[in-house]
């Protein structure tokens, strides 16, 4: 019995050993690589209304502004997109990988977050604790955020966190797909 349980173990930890960064491969050259982004709903646009001359003239209030689309991916796949970058090491170890963070909008407190595994909300949301890693003032629309880090296990251990266009504070975790192998950014 204990034999079996030591075996069991021995394989739950080379599993989770193996299951780190994962891309060992680019796309062929004839693929077009895949940029996983953050999608937002669109919103009709609504045009104002002339205001009657019968009618006061009301004040408008502005639009609110649309949430920047952050992307993230792999440097070899990506960042020939970027011309301009700022470049962080988290960890420059045999596993790192180079992870690419942009978007199309200019943000504003940005910081890399490493993430420990709280607990699971009811709704199988992922709670972690947070430390910032690194933090830039700003990133202007089209500049990138290169990254050199360590993917560990299956739960994220990094994040980003940015003050958006909005004003809102927007966090999310970088994770890894386990069917192919990319990176997505999971809003917690």
């Amino acid at each position: 019995m204990k034999r079996q349980f030591r075996f069991a173990a021995l394989l739950l930890a080379a599993l989770l050993a193996f299951s780190g960064c994962g891309k060992t491969t680019g796309p062929a050259p004839s693929q077009t690589p895949t940029e996983p982004a953050v999608q937002q709903p669109e919103t009709p646009q609504q045009t104002p209304a002339e205001p009657s001359p019968l009618q006061p003239e009301t004040t408008q209030e502005q639009p609110a502004k649309e949430p920047a689309n952050a992307v993230i991916g792999f440097a070899e796949d990506i960042l020939q997109s970027y011309p301009e970058f700022i470049e962080y090491a988290i960890d420059t170890g045999e596993f790192s990988c180079d992870v690419v963070f942009a978007a199309d909008a200019d943000l504003s407190n940005v910081a890399v977050l490493g993430l420990t595994y709280r607990d699971t909300d009811a709704s199988g949301r992922i709670l972690f604790d947070t430390e910032e890693l690194y933090t830039e003032s700003a990133l202007s629309a089209g500049k990138a955020l290169l990254l050199h880090l360590t993917f560990i296990g299956d739960i994220p251990n990094y994040g980003i966190s940015y003050t958006d266009t909005d004003g809102s504070l927007r966090r999310f975790a970088i994770g890894e797909s386990g069917f192919d192998g990319s990176l997505f950014l999971e809003e917690f």
